[in-house]
């Protein structure tokens, strides 16, 4: 699978990767840059609205808009407006910060530090019967993830793993897809048959000479598959 280079943005932390049907368009964050991305994938245009708090994570709804995950509420964001409050997970721990996440018929987690993820059942709209689903693997840390219409993972291996790992809908690995750079964040499909998968990667934590040496990291990648993506759920 010939990997290409879909736009020089050099986040310090890419993350969040959604398409949508829609506008046929990317949406993303860079955690650590404070920015969301939007790109129209059918006349290359990109937008970037710099933001003044962390955005962990981001979904399209319904209506057109998108739900941001930022570092302690989740907000309603119409692109280039103001956030509006809609939820506060954990008030009574101030301290904790919220992480890149998704809209997702599915419930899983991935525990990147201990190379493992999780499925969830969900029982009257509340997490419950954890099971290992994917295991460790000798390729770094698992990060982000998408499903195609067989119910293969599509996983990023994030820390210098370099590679995206194709799991079974039984868990079992399949392969990987090399990437041109180490640290691949998120992916999801996209194009109007959804059959091209689209990748946001990170350049946080490294050195000038790894940057001077790779200086794609942190850029965002695409390459045809042969297989079919799931269209991007939306909330509300």
């Amino acid at each position: 699978m010939a990997t290409r280079l879909l736009l020089e943005c050099r986040d310090i932390v890419g993350e969040s990767n959604v398409c949508g049907d829609r506008r046929n368009a990317l949406v993303w964050v860079d955690i650590g840059g404070r920015r969301i991305h939007r790109l129209c994938l059918s006349n290359d245009k990109h937008e970037a609205w710099q933001i003044l708090e962390f955005p962990a994570s981001i979904g399209l709804r319904q209506d057109g808009g998108a739900i941001v995950g930022l570092p302690s509420r989740v907000a309603l964001w119409d692109f280039g407006g103001a956030f509006h409050m809609l939820a506060i997970p954990e008030p009574d721990l101030p301290d904790n910060r919220l992480n890149e996440g998704r809209v997702a018929p599915d419930v899983s987690f991935t525990d990147t530090m201990q190379n493992t993820i999780f499925s969830f059942a969900l029982r009257d709209g509340l997490l419950a019967a954890r099971s290992v689903f994917h295991g460790p693997l000798d390729r770094d840390y698992p990060d982000g993830s998408c499903l195609d219409r067989q119910g293969r993972l599509w996983n990023c291996r994030v820390a210098g793993g370099s590679a995206i790992a194709r799991v079974s809908p039984d868990g079992a690995f399949e392969d990987y897809v090399e990437l041109p750079c180490s640290w691949p964040t998120s992916c999801t499909f996209g194009s109007p048959r959804l059959d091209r998968l689209y990748v946001t990667s990170a350049r946080f934590t490294m050195s000038a000479d790894h940057l001077a040496l790779r200086p794609l990291e942190g850029c965002r990648f695409e390459f045809d598959v042969n297989s079919v993506g799931i269209t991007e759920p939306r909330f509300g």
